[in-house]
């Protein structure tokens, strides 16, 4: 009959069993209560150690406790021993085996209560078999039976997970409240044991049988996330902060850089906790120059790589100063996967190598500053620093330095002459500081020494040479002399330096009845060397003569020439006034200054006889000409009745007082001369003359 079912048929038939069983010693009417089981733990030799609670025995009727124990938890069960001392409340089962098969147990207390009386049999305790399965993915799956069976068990506790690594060395890993455990191997090749116990209430530990394996670990570490890349201000390095694994068997990492598309190793960083990299590599490696790129690999002892972390990059800043506009304008890349969300940019600046101060805060959509009213010949160093929404993770550019400076400006302008050409236009010559940049210079007139200077246009200097040349086709320049001055800019269109004044000249001329012709002139304004002279030169009808026909000293401005001698011509005289620079110009220049050409028109003169003698010593009838151009001349006679009888086109030639070869009578004839004068203009002059014979 089973063990347990025999005790149970004598539990329900009390009375029988008292009745056929020997009288007794001890009279009682209730026997001992079995032992509560508090634990069982198997030994690393397999045998099995349980411990119970010993039991209450106010009346002194106990006698022995019986341990059995069986292979199965329906039985048949079989006692292996028996414990006389009721203070014992261990026992060790040396035959169990347990680290290969589950054995169950309970006990049963025996009482002298009229007779031996067994009690019912205690809980059953199961000893836990762990078993340790290497799943070939770098991991042991861990499982074991609870120490109660579970129909008869109160609710689970907290298991403890124990692992043997390195050899005799127990540690606790975790706990669970399940049946089973995964464990993540984190030694590259060993032989690894584990056991499980768990504490009860009484109190006292269950430990489960011990099981391992060889493992090893093919499981790559945890990635690590990038939180910040900076620029460090000091060095101007490549900062690298990062979160560590959680992979606890983490043994450093590793740093790569972005380099043409390619991801290269550049450096490692020993120590899971050891999560900041400043990088001062090669010169590729340059935050000053570009925006660089980063991501990180965590690995373990076994050289397991955990896959790459998503790059991040450096915040890069560049600036454009506005040398006119007087302020820069700093551009930045945009920080990107800021842990918690990036919440904007924050600009500093430092003037003059002062204290980085706050500038300005910009959103995060928004990389790019202005920054207006820089001062002249300052240093402006900047720098943008990224930040999330918590304000625990920051990211710093790169440092970029402006010097704010003003333009190069022309130190000098110097106009050099202003001269009337071809009597049509001025063509002004300026001389601008070519150790300055200059955008060009400004042009400006005045009529006279009172009236305000006027702007008329713009030329730009030649780019090497400095010189700067400006023709004014506006001036009248037979009408009036004018003023000019040069404004020199600077490479942004401001007024830099302004020049000294040029005067034109302007000549003027009248004929006068004694055949003189008075030039008068205004004096040349100004050269710093001031004028040597004035030279005059001449042109009679249309031909300029080789040769001045006039040096004057440049305190005189009029001149008076007389033309008798040039009575054959047609009486038209220009003029044309240059002054000569003199010495002491600190350009080493000796210009000169043209004037317009003045027209002087001497009036025709003609001298006729009102008598001649054909055959006497006036033999001929010719008007003596005086300024009168040949060209479309016309002498003509008529007889009284209006008839022509003869006709010139020669100037030189008069009337002998024949007609047809043959002498014509004594008497009154008209004569007609047609002419031009030296202003283009035709004239007639009519008469009549005696012919005597």
């Amino acid at each position: 009959m089973n063990k347990r079912l025999k005790y149970i048929f004598f539990f329900f038939l009390p009375a029988l069993f008292l009745k056929i069983s020997e009288p007794s010693a001890f009279g009682c009417t209730n026997p001992l209560l079995p032992p509560e089981l508090r634990c069982d733990s198997v030994l690393a030799n397999g045998t099995v150690a349980i411990s119970w609670e010993e039991v209450l025995d106010t009346a002194g009727i106990f006698n022995s406790y019986h341990i059995f124990s069986a292979t199965n938890p329906a039985g048949p069960f079989t006692e292996i021993d028996s414990i006389f001392n009721i203070a014992q409340t261990t026992y060790t089962d040396i035959t169990a085996n347990a680290n290969l098969k589950i054995t169950y147990y309970y006990i049963e207390t025996r009482s002298r209560c009229n007779g031996m009386v067994y009690s019912n049999p205690s809980d059953t305790l199961q000893t836990m078999l762990l078993s340790a399965v290497n799943t070939t993915f770098g991991t042991a799956a861990l499982t074991w039976n609870p120490v109660h069976i579970p129909d008869l068990s109160s609710s689970l506790g907290w298991y403890h997970v124990y692992r043997e690594y390195p050899p005799g060395v127990w540690t606790m890993i975790d706990s669970t409240q399940s049946l089973n455990f995964i464990d993540t191997i984190t030694v590259c090749h060993a032989h690894i044991n584990y056991y499980v116990d768990i504490d009860n209430s009484l109190p006292c530990t269950s430990a489960s049988s011990i099981s391992g394996d060889l493992f090893e670990d093919i499981i790559p570490p945890v990635f690590p996330v990038i939180d910040s890349v900076s620029v460090d201000p000091a060095t101007g390095h490549s900062v690298i902060g990062w979160t560590a694994s959680p992979s606890g068997d983490t043994k450093g990492y590793i740093i790569y850089e972005n380099e043409n598309g390619i991801w290269v190793p550049i450096d490692t960083v020993i120590g899971r906790n050891n999560t900041i990299f400043e990088n001062n590599l090669p010169s590729w490696s340059d935050p000053d120059s570009g925006s660089l790129s980063y991501c990180i690999a965590a690995f373990d002892s076994c050289k397991n790589t955990s896959r790459l972390d998503d790059n991040q990059n450096t915040i890069y800043l560049t600036s454009v100063f506005d040398i006119c506009g007087r302020n820069v304008t700093l551009n930045w890349t945009p920080y990107l996967s800021m842990p918690s969300g990036l919440k904007g940019y924050n600009v500093y600046v430092s003037i003059n190598n002062g204290p980085l101060t706050f500038l300005a805060y910009t959103p995060p959509g928004n990389t790019t500053f202005t920054q207006g009213q820089l001062a002249d010949n300052s240093t402006y160093i900047y720098y943008v620093q990224a930040y999330n929404n918590t304000g625990t993770i920051t990211s710093t550019s790169n440092i970029d330095t402006v010097f704010a400076y003003a333009p190069s400006q022309p130190k000098f302008v110097y106009l050099r002459y202003a001269t009337v050409v071809n009597s049509d236009y001025v063509g002004i010559t300026a001389l601008i500081d070519t150790s300055g940049f200059s955008s060009g210079c400004k042009i400006l007139r005045a009529d006279d020494s009172t009236s305000a200077f006027n702007y008329i246009g713009t030329a730009l200097p030649a780019s090497h040479s400095g010189l700067v040349s400006y023709n004014d086709h506006t001036a009248q320049v037979n009408t009036q002399s004018y003023f000019y001055k040069v404004i020199a800019l600077d490479s942004c269109g401001n007024d830099a330096d302004t020049s000294n004044i040029g005067r034109t000249i302007y000549l003027q001329v009248n004929a006068e009845a004694d055949m003189k012709n008075i030039l008068t002139w205004n004096s040349y304004e100004t050269w710093l060397g001031s004028v040597k002279e004035y030279v005059v030169y001449r042109e009679i009808d249309g031909a300029w003569e080789g040769s001045p026909i006039a040096l004057l000293s440049p305190a005189t401005n009029t001149y008076t020439d007389d033309v008798s001698p040039y009575t054959s011509s047609d009486g038209k005289f220009g003029y044309m006034v240059v002054a000569d620079e003199g010495p002491g110009d600190p350009y080493h220049y000796t210009d000169t200054s043209t004037s317009n050409i003045a027209i002087a028109l001497q009036p025709p003169r003609l001298y006729i006889p009102n008598a001649f003698v054909p055959q006497g010593v006036n033999s001929i009838f010719i008007p003596v000409n005086v300024f009168v151009t040949p060209e479309n001349y016309q002498f003509s006679i008529y007889n009284n009745w209006g008839a022509l009888i003869f006709q010139t086109t020669d100037t030189k030639t008069g009337w002998d007082g024949t007609f047809k070869g043959k002498l014509v009578q004594q008497g009154v004839y008209v004569y007609v001369v047609r002419f031009e004068n030296s202003g283009g203009q035709m004239m007639e002059s009519a008469g009549t003359v005696t012919l005597i014979r």
